[in-house]
């Protein structure tokens, strides 16, 4: 099956806009990039993770591990977090723009002047223009409730929605990555959400999609799933098995178990005292701002570079740990990691109780990452210009992805200057 070629009208662009678009077009994806995209050598990527557990917890998840005590402080603890993972509103279709309201609290003050720098009148942004760009519509899935243990036909659709984390960010990205490439298609939401469920492994062999739903609600297995759309507008969608990850500590009822594993299992680099599990390195070269650092491709030559690197870094430290390395951009402006999207914790100088989580901007050239979208809105980080010498050795950060969600890493060794 294939992208229906997208025959909607859209916001017309200024003659401004349409100026820098073009000079983005030609002078420098056409400079710089014509080896990938002259020959089709790349295609849009995004991967996603696939996980029942969003939608109802399994037998083996109901452990009795804690006393009821212990039970009732998780509760009040998870309580506090809770109120932070109400659902997306999926027909925001803006996806560049920040929340007019975040739960910053006076951690504003630290940042003074964040928004002052990014508004000044008549200047048109990168990013300003990909957000006339966006096109998409339609990927709110219709509203559901369990009616009971065998959900209904109406019901399996938006149940399996849910499964695919932040199935709607995805979608978006997709299209404006088409529409940025110029590529003539948008990939309807229902066309994405049916290949994706069809590319599960389990019962393979199942051609009718309703039935598949219905056999797959009770089969636990978790996947990173991985898009691929091709220029000619083929979709291709890979599923590749991802560990289980172990029973909830505690059970609790329906709600806050799911809402437990939510957060144990994708905010869980947010947690106090949860133990960093990664090792972190600082590249020892910057990475050239592109579309190809903006938007998910298979394109990945920079950071296929990083990860090479990482591997010496990795080996000279002697780590069994999982690696990440932290790109930069040539004005020493901090990107992302070469697979995640990064955040690192700010004190305010004069409250060290009083702490945000900082991620850097979109103008650094990093990707516009799903999860990091999420977190924005939710209030749980703020954007704000980061400069890569200011890391330290030992510093404790949060990486995040829409696979894997949020985990703590340790940076092993921060930006050495050159000799």
């Amino acid at each position: 099956m294939r992208p229906k070629r997208n025959n909607g009208s859209k916001k017309e662009l200024s003659a401004g806009e349409q100026k820098i678009l073009d000079t983005i077009q030609q002078d420098i994806i056409g400079r710089y990039f014509e080896p990938a995209i002259g020959t089709g050598g790349f295609e849009i990527l995004s991967t996603l993770r696939y996980d029942p557990s969003f939608t109802h917890l399994f037998p083996e998840q109901h452990h009795q591990h804690h006393s009821q005590s212990q039970n009732d402080q998780e509760a009040a603890k998870l309580n506090e977090i809770d109120t932070r993972l109400q659902t997306m509103d999926y027909n925001d279709n803006n996806l560049f723009a920040l929340p007019e309201e975040t739960d910053s609290g006076k951690f504003e003050e630290y940042i003074g002047g964040i928004n002052d720098s990014s508004s000044t009148t008549g200047d048109i942004s990168l990013m300003s223009l990909m957000n006339e760009c966006m096109g998409t519509q339609g990927s709110s899935p219709p509203e559901t409730t369990l009616t009971g243990s065998t959900p209904s036909e109406e019901e399996l659709y938006p149940i399996f929605y849910q499964r695919f984390l932040l199935l709607g960010e995805h979608f978006k990205r997709l299209n404006l990555s088409l529409e940025f490439f110029k590529w003539g298609f948008q990939v309807p939401i229902d066309l994405l959400l049916e290949n994706l469920i069809r590319a599960i492994p389990d019962y393979h062999e199942v051609e009718d999609i309703r039935e598949k739903m219905r056999l797959l609600i009770e089969v636990r297995n978790c996947y990173k799933m991985r898009v691929l759309i091709y220029d000619s507008g083929k979709m291709r969608v890979e599923a590749h098995p991802i560990p289980l990850p172990p029973p909830p500590a505690s059970p609790t009822d329906f709600t806050l178990s799911t809402t437990h594993y939510f957060i144990s299992n994708i905010l869980g680099g947010f947690i106090p005292n949860i133990p960093s599990n990664w090792d972190v390195f600082v590249d020892t070269e910057p990475t050239k701002i592109s579309p190809f650092t903006t938007f998910k491709t298979t394109y990945r030559q920079p950071y296929s570079a990083a990860r090479q690197r990482m591997t010496q870094l990795a080996e000279k430290y002697g780590t069994n740990k999982k690696c990440e390395i932290l790109v930069y951009n040539d004005t020493f402006q901090l990107m992302e990691g070469s697979i995640s999207s990064v955040a690192v914790i700010r004190y305010k100088e004069d409250d060290p109780t009083q702490f945000r989580f900082i991620t850097p901007p979109l103008a650094s050239g990093c990707l516009c990452g799903t999860m990091r979208r999420y977190l924005l809105k939710k209030g749980l980080i703020d954007e704000h210009p980061i400069d890569v010498r200011d890391l330290c050795d030992g510093e404790q950060v949060i990486l995040l992805n829409g696979v894997m969600g949020c985990v703590k890493g340790t940076i092993r060794q921060s930006y050495q200057k050159p000799t």
